[in-house]
């Protein structure tokens, strides 16, 4: 029997999120007769664990690990005061100094002796004064992996990290993956002297779970509401920008264009954007209905979904929308043209409040069209098999380096 890859994927937790979620497709997709893998994750928590295959192995953080994998708001809602000052401390020195040093430390305290023949840190780096991240470094100082792999998976240039430190960083991987073709060209404007490490493989699917999880009963309905449907699934945070969904259905509203929206996730902008839905008085319009590890029958009841983001990677719920037959309308982010064909099967718009309430406008407009991209988004190919050819094509080629 042919010797099975070694391999090590290492991530901070699986609590819902695209990258946690497209590294739980990829498990979901990889052909174990020709792979043994480990999974390492910081926290060993989060909604998307019970998704993970049966063939692989679970690799548990100690407590440092669990701290720095654990979000703040997670910390403090177990209740265990010596987590919460420790977590607080470590914090707090991260953000006044830089979390080199609190990561050399933490890191110092659990290593791998295992040897893999390749070593996957799936989360990149967000900057050096905070404690989300780490995973580049830990696979760098601390595991025994022959080839070694980090994983981007948003445009880099937007990123307001030390890009000095992570050029060393950089220069200790043998591969970097971006997950678009857009995306690699945004990493190789601040990083062009490693060119020769990238690989892009793109986000994958399981259509078939996507379908069987769209036809659950969603808690909250728009379907008794007239007029258009949209949805948002994002992370509420100042990046995905879904104040101006808010805006914009304010105004079509005004105008007399009868528009409902659902909007899935959580996020720091959470009672911010809930007290601009109060005052704009569109609580009958607009619905939170918060994280959901299964937002499909939300996508499945609208009549598109919309991306509002300021900057992207390569939007895993456009490919989850695609799925379901979903048309979309999003913010021109750098990827956007690789997988959205404008007019055909969702449009691209001007990345701006005023692009975003004119696209929808235009669309709203041309009830005619709607039933075209909805077709369209049907029949968008899958780049499941892409993505998985991608993987096993990056495997051999860092075994023959």
């Amino acid at each position: 029997m042919k010797k099975r890859e070694k391999i090590l994927f290492i991530n901070g937790s699986l609590r819902i999120g695209g990258v946690r979620r497209s590294l739980v497709n990829l498990l979901n997709n990889i052909d174990y007769t020709k792979y043994e893998v480990d999974l390492l994750l910081f926290y060993q928590g989060g909604e998307l664990i019970e998704d993970v295959p049966k063939e692989v192995n679970f690799i548990r953080g100690n407590y440092w690990l669990k701290l720095i994998g654990m979000s703040m708001k997670e910390v403090i809602r177990s209740k265990n005061i010596g987590n919460i000052i420790v977590r607080g401390i470590i914090g707090l020195l991260s953000r006044i100094i830089n979390n080199r040093y609190i990561f050399k430390f933490i890191f110092a305290t659990h290593s791998l002796r295992k040897e893999y023949d390749v070593g996957i840190a799936y989360s990149h780096n967000n900057g050096i004064h905070g404690l989300y991240g780490g995973i580049y470094q830990y696979l760098i100082w601390n595991t025994n992996a022959t080839q070694k792999v980090g994983w981007i998976h948003t445009d880099y240039r937007m990123l307001k990290n030390d890009f000095q430190w992570e050029s060393e960083l950089f220069e200790l991987l043998d591969g970097i993956v971006n997950i678009s073709k857009a995306n690699e060209f945004a990493f190789l404007e601040k990083m062009p002297q490693y060119e020769d490490k990238c690989f892009v493989i793109y986000n994958s699917v399981i259509a078939d779970k996507i379908k069987t999880l769209a036809k659950e009963k969603a808690a909250n309905s728009l379907t008794k509401k007239d007029g258009y449907k949209g949805v948002s699934v994002a992370r509420l945070d100042d990046n995905k920008a879904v104040y101006r969904v808010i805006n914009a259905v304010a105004h079509l509203n005004d105008i007399g264009h009868k528009l409902n929206w659902i909007i899935v996730g959580d996020g720091p902008n959470m009672e911010r954007l809930k007290k601009q839905v109060r005052e704009k008085k569109l609580t009958e319009r607009i619905i939170f209905v918060g994280n959901k590890k299964n937002p499909y029958p939300y996508i499945e009841q609208a009549d598109f979904l919309c991306v509002s983001s300021i900057f992207e990677g390569m939007p895993m719920v456009v490919e989850e929308a695609f799925v379901l037959g979903k048309p979309v309308i999003v913010t021109e982010y750098a990827a956007a043209r690789e997988r959205i064909n404008s007019g055909k099967n969702g449009i691209i718009v001007e990345n701006s409040d005023d692009g975003l309430y004119r696209g929808l406008k235009e669309w709203i407009e041309n009830p005619n069209i709607l039933n075209e991209y909805i077709s369209n988004a049907k029949n968008a190919t899958n780049l499941t098999s892409s993505s998985i050819n991608g993987f096993e094509d990056m495997i051999a080629k860092l075994k023959d380096k």
